[in-house]
């Protein structure tokens, strides 16, 4: 069994209430039901053909959170985050997760089973990041990756533990006596 780390990508929010801005350098991207969605972006290398055992996406909050849940959509074509408005968002693709999530404090990291998802881009699927979006009417804030911190893991971490695909099993042909008996 193998793993992967990565905390590096990109992220975005798009904001309903200014519908053509872009927000390419936010430093905590909003969520906020029917008003803002986070868009992110990571690179997942030498995933391909291998069996995803698990895929966990996280992001420390910023200030307080609500309880709430998560829905997390594979996006379906590029975006970039100085492109990306909320009349100019991505599309997305069927197979969306939701994810309850327990009240967070500021720097507490929210936690999304993704392994489905990421088994879906290793299976050959195009990996264009998620559009995550919430239920609550708060706003809600987490740490994006242009986010001022000390620390690199302050930020989204994408976490895969994968093997390789198991060899087909050996099934040997049929035995077969020719002659008209065995010897």
């Amino acid at each position: 069994m193998a793993g992967r780390v990565s905390r590096r990508g990109r992220d975005t929010h798009v904001n309903s209430a200014q519908p053509d801005k872009a927000f390419p350098e936010f430093k905590h991207p909003r969520l906020t039901s029917g008003q803002c969605k986070v868009f992110v972006h990571m690179p997942m290398p030498g995933i391909r053909k291998r069996t995803i055992e698990s895929a966990f996406l996280s992001v420390p909050v910023r200030n307080t959170w609500a309880a709430q849940t998560l829905t997390v959509t594979p996006v379906g074509s590029t975006w970039g985050p100085r492109k990306t408005t909320w009349n100019n968002q991505p599309s997305l693709l069927s197979g969306a997760i939701t994810a309850a999530q327990l009240a967070r404090t500021d720097g507490q990291r929210v936690e999304i089973d993704v392994t489905t998802q990421v088994q879906a881009i290793a299976d050959g699927r195009q990996n264009w990041g998620w559009q995550i979006t919430t239920d609550s009417s708060a706003e809600h804030r987490v740490f994006g990756f242009d986010a001022t911190s000390s620390v690199a893991r302050d930020t989204w971490t994408l976490v895969i533990t994968f093997t390789d695909r198991p060899a087909r099993p050996f099934r040997p042909a049929p035995h077969r006596w020719f002659g008209g008996s065995e010897p």
